[in-house]
C-alpha cells in the first residue's frame, strides 16, 4: 500500500508540469500570429511610404499646382564676402481633403478668419468632393498654422515645405531676382542658375557687395527724389576683371513677396533699357580718331557755325564757342560740331569696326537672361555718322557702355562682365592702344577738373568722367520726346590708374531749386556720381592722394591750344 501510495503521488507531481509546458506553446503561438500581424501591418505601411514618394518624384499634378510631395532643397546665394542674400526657410502650406470632410460648410466659414486672403466663396469652390486633395495656402505663417489647428477641422492637414528668402529684401533685387511658391527661378540669378541651385548644395557667389549695393541703392533713390526723376540706375564695375560691385536700379520690388510684384518694377534699366546716351558717346569718338591716327590731342576743329548736311542741323548747346577748338576743348565743352568733324575724319567704317569691336552690336555676355540687343541706326551714312558721334542713333544699355568704356580706361583691353566671383583670371581683348587709353584718361579728368563734369570732384581722388544728356526715344524707337531727358555721367577712379568704372543715370530729372531749374546731367547725374563714389570709397580701401603730387599732374597735364588745324564735314 505503501509502494502504490508513493507511485500515485509521483503521478499526480507530473501533471502541472506537462499542463505549464502546454500554456507556454499556447503563448508562444499567439505571440507568433500577433508577430505576424504587425509585420504585415509595417510592410503595408512601407509599401504605401514608397508607393507616395514614387509618386512625388514624378510630380504628380496636385489640383491646379504642380507641386512635389517633398522638400525642395535650393543652395544659397552669397555676395563677395560671404554675406547670404537668399536662403530657404522652412515653412507649412495647408492643404484639404475633400472626400474626408465631415462639414464643408463649416471649413468654408471658420478658415477665412485665418486665411484672410481666401473668403468662404473661394474655399467652398475649391473643396469639390470629387478631388482627393486641394492646396488651401502655401507658405502660411507658424501663428497661421497653430490657428487652424485649434478649428479642430477634420480633412485639413499641413505639409512641410521651403521657402526662398532674402534677408536684405530689395536690395539687390534686380539683380538676385526670385522664385514662384515651388522654388523655380523666375529672374536674375535664381532664374540663369535655375538648375544648378536646384541640384547642388554648393552655394553661388556673386562679385556684388552688398554694403556698396546698400549704398549706391540709397543715393540712387536719393537722387530720383531729390530731382524729381520717373527712375534711375547705377553700375559700380572693376574695370580691369569685369566684376560687377553693385547694379541698382530705382525702382525695384520686394522679392519676399513676389505676389505684389509689378511688372513695371521688374524692368532692370541697366541691362534691358536701351537709350541714346547723348554726350557720352564724344570720348568714344575721341577715341576712336586717336586709335585710327587721325587726330592727335595737338589738332582742332572750327566750331563756329553749325553743320548743315542732307536737311539736318548739327550745332553745340547754347551756341558752343563758336570758334576753333583743340581736341581736348572739344571734350571740354562737349562740342557737337567738334564731334561730329572728328568722326568724319575717321570714317564710318572705322566708327561702325570700333562699337562692333566694343560688343555695342549684341547683348552683354553675363549671367543673367534679362538682357537687350542695342537699336542700330537702319542707315549708316554721313548724318548717322555724325550724330553717332555725339550720342544719337545707336541706343545702348548702360552694361554695353560701362563694358566699353572700361576698355578705354584700363590700358585698352575689353574684359566681360561678370557676377560671379571665379578664380580665374579674366579674359581680356585689346581694342585700343594704352597710348590712346592714356590720352582718353587725362581728357576725362580735364573734364571733370574744368567741363561738365566738375559736380563730380572728390577732393583728395582723381575722378574721371564725362556727361551725357539726351532726349528720351518714343515708345517703339522712333523719334524722340522733346521735353523728356535721359541724363547720365561715366567715369573711372582713380583715373590716373583705374580701379573702378561708375555709370548713374537719372530718367527725366527735373529742374529744381538746388538746380537753378537746369535738367542737364552736369546739374544731376554728376552731383549723384560723387555721392557715391565718396560713400563706397572707404569700403574700397582707396586712400586719399595729394592733389599737388608732381608725378601724377605731369600724366594728367594736357594742352588745351591746338597746334594743328583740320576741318571737314563743311
Amino acid at each position: 500500500m505503501k509502494l502504490r501510495q508513493v507511485r500515485d503521488l509521483s503521478h499526480t507531481e507530473k501533471r502541472p508540469k506537462r499542463a505549464e509546458l502546454s500554456a507556454l506553446g499556447e503563448a508562444r503561438f499567439k505571440l507568433t500570429i500577433l508577430g505576424i500581424v504587425f509585420l504585415i501591418a509595417y510592410s503595408l505601411i512601407a509599401f504605401r511610404l514608397i508607393e507616395l514618394g514614387f509618386y512625388c518624384v514624378m510630380g504628380t499634378k496636385i489640383d491646379s499646382y504642380s507641386s512635389p510631395f517633398f522638400q525642395i532643397k535650393r543652395a544659397n546665394i552669397i555676395d563677395v564676402r560671404g554675406t547670404t542674400i537668399a536662403t530657404n526657410l522652412i515653412t507649412a502650406s495647408v492643404f484639404a481633403k475633400p472626400k474626408e470632410l465631415l462639414d464643408i460648410d463649416e471649413v468654408a466659414k471658420k478658415l477665412p478668419s485665418v486665411l484672410t486672403n481666401l473668403n468662404s466663396k473661394e474655399i467652398r469652390k475649391k473643396l469639390d468632393k470629387r478631388k482627393d486633395f486641394v492646396w488651401l495656402a502655401r507658405n502660411i505663417t507658424p501663428l497661421q498654422q497653430m490657428k487652424i489647428l485649434k478649428l479642430g477641422l477634420p480633412g485639413i492637414d499641413f505639409f512641410q515645405e521651403e521657402k526662398r528668402m532674402y534677408p536684405h529684401g530689395s536690395i539687390g533685387a534686380h539683380i538676385i531676382g526670385f522664385t514662384d511658391v515651388d522654388n523655380k527661378g523666375l529672374a536674375g540669378i535664381e532664374r540663369f542658375f535655375n538648375e544648378q541651385l536646384l541640384n547642388s548644395d554648393t552655394v553661388v557667389q556673386l562679385t556684388i557687395d552688398m554694403r556698396i549695393q546698400t549704398a549706391v541703392e540709397n543715393e540712387i533713390f536719393q537722387a530720383v527724389k531729390k530731382f524729381k526723376a520717373n527712375g534711375g540706375n547705377s553700375i559700380v564695375m572693376d574695370a580691369n576683371t569685369g566684376e560687377i560691385l553693385a547694379m541698382a536700379t530705382f525702382p525695384t520690388y520686394n522679392p519676399n513677396l513676389p505676389s505684389k510684384i509689378k511688372k513695371e518694377t521688374l524692368f532692370d534699366s541697366n541691362t534691358l533699357g536701351v537709350y541714346d546716351l547723348g554726350s557720352i558717346f564724344k570720348i568714344f569718338t575721341a577715341a576712336i580718331a586717336l586709335d585710327t591716327k587721325k587726330i592727335t590731342l595737338e589738332d582742332g576743329y572750327d566750331a563756329t557755325n553749325p553743320i548743315r548736311i542732307a536737311g539736318f542741323t548739327i550745332s553745340d548747346y547754347l551756341g558752343g564757342e563758336k570758334r576753333w577748338l583743340s581736341i581736348p576743348e572739344i571734350i571740354l565743352y562737349s562740342s557737337n560740331i567738334g564731334s561730329a568733324k572728328m568722326a568724319m575724319d575717321a570714317g564710318t567704317q572705322a566708327q561702325k569696326s570700333f562699337f562692333k569691336r566694343l560688343g555695342f552690336f549684341e547683348k552683354v555676355p553675363i549671367e543673367l537672361l534679362e538682357l537687350s540687343t542695342p537699336i542700330l541706326s537702319q542707315s549708316w551714312g554721313d548724318v548717322a555718322t555724325m550724330t553717332i558721334s555725339y550720342g544719337y542713333g545707336l541706343a545702348v544699355s548702360p552694361l554695353h557702355i560701362v563694358r566699353g568704356f572700361a576698355a578705354l580706361v584700363n590700358g585698352g583691353y575689353l574684359v566681360k562682365p561678370t557676377l560671379i566671383k571665379a578664380n580665374i583670371s579674366p579674359i581680356k581683348t585689346q581694342v585700343i592702344s594704352e597710348t590712346t587709353s592714356k590720352d582718353i584718361r587725362r581728357l576725362l579728368h580735364l573734364v571733370v577738373q574744368k567741363g561738365t563734369s566738375k559736380k563730380a570732384r572728390i577732393p583728395g581722388y582723381f575722378v574721371g568722367g564725362k556727361t551725357g544728356t539726351a532726349e528720351k526715344r518714343n515708345v517703339g524707337g522712333k523719334g524722340f520726346l522733346k521735353k523728356a531727358n535721359i541724363t547720365s555721367f561715366l567715369g573711372a577712379f582713380p583715373i590716373h590708374k583705374p580701379k573702378y568704372i561708375i555709370y548713374v543715370q537719372l530718367d527725366d530729372p527735373k529742374g529744381v531749386k538746388e538746380t537753378h531749374g537746369f535738367r542737364a546731367a552736369g546739374w544731376n547725374a554728376a552731383p549723384t556720381a560723387s555721392a557715391i563714389i565718396k560713400r563706397i570709397i572707404p569700403l574700397l580701401n582707396i586712400l586719399p592722394e595729394d592733389e599737388n603730387d608732381p608725378s601724377i599732374h605731369k600724366f594728367l597735364n594736357i594742352n588745351l591750344s591746338p597746334k594743328v588745324f583740320s576741318s571737314s564735314a563743311g
